[in-house]
């Protein structure tokens, strides 16, 4: 009866995060840059007479030098990374790069992203511009095992892109016109996707966050020497960045994960790295604070998935 009465909840609840978000697919497109050689022609080139099955060996080479592609690469990647830190990954709920996308940020993310898909084109069009040297060294390079073929500069320009569509995953009633059988088995599916929306969004903004505590924790911990680590300049970045955008993307209200992560947030609350880098009380406290808030999120982790957490306003 309890499992029935979870389940329900669960279901219910997950309604009402697909009403505080829309789904977002992203796709994400790159030059590919290694193509499969015959292992033979290796050999032979070696001046070797091995004798073996070539099926068990697969070996590639590289059109150009990593290096040329890696500014269009990572404007692509840029694009997984920001809905990462201001969305909800679904895509163990409705599919490769799903995202719930807070109603509240779909603005800024539109925006965002239009800005980024011109970058990306921008970038891209500069690897186009280079592309032919580049193939020149690496064939040089390669020597006689160079690949004879090579993209044109138009298709290097348009292999990196990035698009993006908002998808609707409402239940699918208008089968109860074709068969009503069909219809309850496509219902049930679609329940047990709205309890795993539910699972999924709650495990991935609870992990997240222990991974931010847990980079704080071992920034800030001394080394093995027992000397102070050398604090960078983004020490303090990703706990600023979740605690920032967390009042949006906490779909499910979940005020313990909210208390843990503000509490943390609100002693760097005016401190910067130079200040941590200069004090060592400042830094021993914050490193406390980040073990302490980790032990109540991987806690939280190990019990939450035996209660629901509910939201405000829903009906069981």
């Amino acid at each position: 009866m309890n499992a029935t009465i979870d389940r329900m909840m669960k279901t219910t609840e997950a309604a009402t995060i697909l009403q505080r978000s829309v789904c977002l697919s992203l796709e994400c497109h790159y030059l590919g840059n290694n193509r499969q050689i015959d292992l033979g022609e290796v050999v032979e080139a070696a001046g070797g007479t091995v004798t073996f099955d070539a099926e068990q060996f697969h070996v590639v080479e590289r059109l150009v030098d990593r290096k040329e592609l890696r500014e269009a690469t990572r404007a692509v990647n840029e694009a997984k990374h920001y809905l990462q830190t201001r969305a909800i990954a679904a895509h163990r709920i409705f599919g490769q790069r799903t995202y719930l996308v807070p109603v509240v940020s779909i603005e800024e993310i539109e925006a965002w992203l239009t800005r980024q898909e011109a970058i990306v084109r921008q970038k891209a069009a500069a690897v186009a511009a280079r592309y032919d040297m580049a193939a020149v060294a690496q064939r040089a390079a390669l020597g006689p095992l160079a690949s004879t073929k090579y993209p044109t500069a138009a298709e290097v320009a348009a292999a990196y892109s990035i698009d993006w569509v908002y998808v609707s995953f409402a239940a699918p009633d208008r089968l109860t016109t074709v068969n009503r059988a069909i219809a309850e088995r496509a219902r049930v599916r679609y329940e047990g996707k709205l309890r795993n929306a539910f699972d999924v969004t709650v495990a991935t903004l609870h992990q997240s966050a222990v991974e931010v505590m847990r980079d704080l924790e071992q920034r800030l911990a001394p080394g093995a020497d027992g000397k102070p680590r050398v604090i960078r300049g983004t020490a303090l970045r990703d706990l600023e960045e979740f605690a920032a955008h967390l009042p949006a993307r906490n779909l499910t209200d979940d005020q313990q994960l909210a208390a843990i992560v503000a509490r943390v947030a609100a002693r760097t609350t005016g401190l910067d790295v130079g200040t941590l880098r200069q004090s060592d009380a400042l830094r021993a406290d914050l490193h406390q604070a980040a073990v302490a808030a980790r032990a109540q999120l991987e806690e939280l982790i190990e019990t939450v998935g035996r209660r629901a957490i509910r939201l405000p306003g829903a009906a069981v």
